[in-house]
């Protein structure tokens, strides 16, 4: 199951990618992240713990997490979720300079390991639409309102289907 989402933000690529690195205080702004903690910490990352909610269900992970600079890349790969849901998924965060102070923010999922106990068009439904989509639209419209509010002194309203 592969998927990638995107938005624009109206600010520069170095303020998105410095506070999209700083995993720790994403819960300070994400309301669906209970908590972000690193387990081992690294200057370029480390294993972080993760907790998101959706619909009152908690989900928990742990993932190996790499910053590479260079790149413009953020590296997450699962080694632990509840019920194992997650293990092995891969998930690229790209972050692309388009001038005038705007960037690009990607997120790409990649799991390619099949729940034995569902159906897989099933496990498509509940895991990639109703959890990943859901994870993914509302960290990127996180981190837009908070990084585009900061470059404006304001809060911004959010594109239709980011609320």
């Amino acid at each position: 199951m592969k998927q990638s989402h995107e938005i624009i933000i109206l600010a520069p690529l170095r303020k998105v990618f410095a506070a999209a690195s700083d995993v720790v205080r994403w819960p300070e702004f994400l309301p669906h992240y209970r908590f972000n903690r690193f387990l081992t910490h690294k200057a370029n990352g480390g294993v972080v713990k993760m907790s998101c909610v959706r619909a009152g269900v908690v989900v928990t992970w742990v993932s190996a997490y790499r910053i590479d600079p260079r790149a413009q890349q953020l590296h997450f790969e699962h080694l632990r979720s509840t019920l194992s849901a997650t293990r092995g998924m891969k998930v690229l965060w790209n972050f692309d300079d388009l001038g005038d102070d705007s960037t690009r923010l990607s997120i790409h999922f990649d799991l390619r390991r099949r729940f034995p106990f569902l159906a897989p068009a099933l496990a498509d439904l509940l895991m990639g639409k109703y959890f990943f989509r859901y994870v993914a639209r509302q960290t990127l419209a996180g981190f837009k309102r908070k990084l585009e509010s900061q470059a404006h002194g304001r809060v911004l309203e959010l594109p239709a289907g980011f609320k």
